[in-house]
């Protein structure tokens, strides 16, 4: 019997070994194949569970990646990996109630730093800022140097806050040189402030490290249209808009930078692929409802404030919208 226990920790240990040399080289069809050819031959191993969903999530197999890490908690209840891997499974679809349910229990069992992190983040994606703001306190708690729970404090309290945001990102770039978000949210902070050259030292220091943020060619073309740069600033919302194509916001933001240049039709059509994308976002039929007026489609422009007020009649834009409408009578 203890052969045969020698024999299965051997084997176990080998498919552990050819996974991570598979996620080494970010090949995740292997990693995947990998797990389930173990699995088949030996599915009592909770392990392995845990490791298919996390391989899983890298592939961005969410629905898949849940099923793989409910088995794994059937076998063991108490895997706060397991936990963990449903979490993020739940939050790549959109299920940040349960996520956070999952983040929970996971820090219940086993409570590390990065689950702290994980489960601010799917508290964060609900607007329970204070939860998220005490889960990433938390995580500095159990580890004082976690420069992502630092880097998460900074976003949270970046706009009421500024000073105390570019503070923390400092130290956060001081653990970690090559953390381009956080040089990105700096350069934010110093156009912020108005020190527009400051910021664009650090956003270009960001793009050195990583060009592949759509938010970082965002608050670049931000920063170049403050300095009158404004074909470079073009070429960044649109590299934005790449990055994001899928994302409503991408396609806000650079219809609002086509409004600024009075380039109307442009923006225009930037807010209508918006609203292709997400066709209940009240902010952008006001912005949209706004450019047609200002454009002279009075009727079409008319309609979509309507439309933006009925979405969301209490919304940021609702004040502004009544005086709109009272103003332009058909």
């Amino acid at each position: 019997m203890g052969r045969d226990d020698d024999d299965q920790t051997a084997r176990r240990r080998q498919v552990l070994q050819q996974v991570d040399d598979a996620q080494q080289r970010e090949d995740h069809v292997q990693a995947i194949k990998c797990l389930r050819a173990a699995l088949a031959e030996d599915d009592s191993f909770a392990y392995f569970w845990v490791r298919l969903g996390y391989a899983l999530l890298d592939a961005n197999s969410f629905d898949d990646a849940l099923k793989a890490c409910q088995k794994a908690i059937l076998i063991d209840s108490d895997s706060a990996p397991a936990y963990t891997g449903m979490g993020r499974a739940l939050e790549g679809l959109g299920r940040f109630d349960d996520a956070e349910d999952a983040f929970k229990r996971s820090v219940e069992l086993a409570p590390t730093a990065s689950r702290y992190v994980f489960l601010g983040d799917a508290q964060r994606s609900q607007n329970k800022l204070e939860d998220a703001m005490q889960s990433f306190r938390t995580a500095l708690k159990v580890d004082p140097c976690h420069g992502e729970a630092m880097y998460n404090i900074a976003l949270l309290c970046r706009d009421t806050h500024p000073d105390e945001a570019y503070e923390i990102l400092t130290k956060v770039v001081e653990l970690d040189p090559q953390c381009a978000a956080a040089y990105s949210e700096m350069g934010f902070i110093l156009a912020k402030r108005g020190d527009s050259k400051s910021a664009e030292v650090m956003i270009q220091e960001a793009l050195r490290i990583d060009d592949s943020s759509e938010w970082t060619h965002f608050y670049y073309g931000g920063v170049l249209l403050d300095l009158s740069r404004t074909k470079e600033a073009e070429e960044h919302y649109r590299k934005g808009v790449e990055l994001a194509h899928s994302a409503a916001y991408a396609q806000e933001l650079l219809g609002g930078f086509y409004r600024t240049q009075g380039r109307l039709t442009e923006a225009i059509g930037c807010l209508r692929k918006a609203l292709d994308l997400e066709s209940e976002n009240a902010t952008v039929a006001f912005k949209l409802g706004r450019c047609l007026l200002e454009l002279g489609e009075q009727e079409e422009g008319r309609q979509w404030l309507q439309r933006s007020l009925a979405m969301k009649p209490d919304g940021e834009y609702s004040a502004e919208i009544m005086k709109i409408l009272s103003e332009n009578t058909v």
